[in-house]
């Protein structure tokens, strides 16, 4: 009920009943604020020397305890890994296949045809060739276990002029080619030939009939060549998935040459004529030119 002395609108509650909303909704934001600040010191992250320095003498016990016997544990699986590592390469290299070759052996003839030149060929030459006979080879499993996909026609052959020709160009070719052959490296990648098995023990000779070598080079009548033959035997091995291979280098020489020195009468010589008449000859391994892979 209203007083008839007091303006219309204006409230009779006395200052100290009315509500002080603004200051409770401050008390309750500095509550919270306090709180979040008290929140965020807890999940503050501590550093491992700040845990370490924390701890006490027992928890610490117990961590250098669980990293030791840690430590412990990845060691020993690193020696089980190593020791089972080395008992199957040790089980693979006593039970996998060798192949050697045993002998090469050079059964005919060869001749050397030189080039063919003349004016009407206007500054061009015919290529010459080396003609050579038939070739026997024999090789044998010496490993403990078969051999796999044998396969010992692998061969290349070489004939080069046996000293300079006089132009420097071609000159350079032949000392590369040279070079290639001294420093032999005949055990190269080699594709998967797919072939017959060989059982441990045994021996086995594939005939290989004649053919031709050409020359990269001018060679006139009367000069002398070279006659490089390489030949590999590759095989594989079960459970190994390579290719292996055994690879050697021979020298054509012959004995079969007027007026030799009286070394070259008994040993023979590697300076083959190119007369264009045939010659017998034999294969002559190249010193640390065999390779097993």
């Amino acid at each position: 009920m209203k007083n008839c002395d007091t303006t219309s609108g204006d409230s009779q509650t006395p200052e100290e009943f009315k509500p002080r909303s603004p200051d409770i909704q401050t008390n309750a934001k500095t509550n919270r604020a306090k709180k979040s600040q008290g929140k965020s010191k807890k999940n503050k992250k501590l550093s491992l020397w700040q845990h370490w320095k924390r701890a006490n003498h027992k928890t610490r016990m117990r961590w250098i305890g669980a990293g030791l016997a840690t430590v412990t544990g990845l060691g020993v699986f690193g020696i089980y890994v190593w020791d089972h590592f080395q008992r199957e390469r040790q089980f693979e290299a006593e039970h996998k296949p060798l192949i050697v070759q045993t002998h090469t052996d050079f059964l005919q003839t060869f001749k050397c045809t030189p080039s063919v030149s003349g004016p009407q060929l206007a500054g061009h030459f015919v290529q010459g060739t080396l003609h050579y006979g038939n070739i026997d080879k024999t090789y044998k499993n010496i490993g403990t276990a078969t051999a796999g996909d044998v396969n010992g026609m692998v061969d290349w052959v070489s004939v080069l002029p046996a000293k300079p020709i006089g132009d420097p160009k071609i000159d350079k070719q032949i000392k590369g080619e040279m070079q290639r052959i001294i420093g032999f490296n005949g055990c190269k990648p080699f594709y998967r030939f797919h072939g017959g098995s060989l059982e441990v023990g045994t021996e086995e000779t594939i005939h290989m009939r004649e053919g031709m070598a050409g020359f990269s080079t001018q060679v006139r009548l009367g000069d002398f060549v070279t006659f490089e033959y390489e030949t590999c035997t590759t095989y594989t091995a079960e459970g190994d998935g390579r290719v292996h291979a055994t690879c050697d280098l021979y020298s054509l020489q012959t004995r079969d040459v007027p007026n030799l020195p009286k070394v070259d009468e008994r040993l023979g010589t590697s300076i083959l004529p190119c007369d264009n008449i045939e010659h017998t000859g034999t294969f002559v391994p190249i010193l640390g030119s065999h390779c097993q892979e």
